[in-house]
């Protein structure tokens, strides 16, 4: 390598496009430089965040499934005591769907959400509400039938 200013650059598609850098002087043949590259590689670990019921106020409780969607593959966790949840450092900024389900009552939700550099999840979620759902079959003249296809 030619003696002189020498400078190194880094990027990694999952954190985002901004390159990160270090440069020095290289003063005579033979030289070693080191160089440091480093920088946020992923988000820190998220604070315990809720899941709540259709109401919005009482906690869905333990065995919440939170799955998260985005840059890496599918990261799913579980909500423990009073249905409090939170992601490990594994994700990396970027956006991501959380997909929400409570298999003791069948309650769904999902939404995006965006994690950016040195970012951790906060999104407290609500699931939505089961209902029941009547249908009432007729005919061309409004007229009822017992049965249908």
């Amino acid at each position: 390598m030619n003696v002189g200013p020498v400078s190194v650059s880094a990027t990694n598609a999952f954190v985002g496009l901004t390159a990160i850098t270090d440069s020095g002087v290289l003063k005579t043949h033979g030289d070693v430089l080191p160089l440091k590259i480093s920088g946020p590689t992923r988000a820190p670990e998220s604070s315990p965040v809720t899941c709540s019921c259709p109401d919005g106020v009482t906690p869905a409780g333990a065995g919440v499934e939170v799955r998260a969607d985005g840059p890496l593959p599918d990261v799913t966790v579980y909500s423990f005591g009073a249905g409090e949840y939170k992601f490990a450092k594994i994700l990396v900024p970027g956006a991501y769907t959380l997909t929400v389900r409570d298999p003791a009552t069948g309650g769904v939700t999902q939404t995006r959400i965006q994690i950016g550099i040195n970012q951790s999840v906060v999104q407290d979620i609500r699931l939505k509400g089961r209902g029941k759902v009547t249908v009432h079959v007729a005919d061309s003249d409004k007229a009822p039938l017992d049965t249908a296809l």
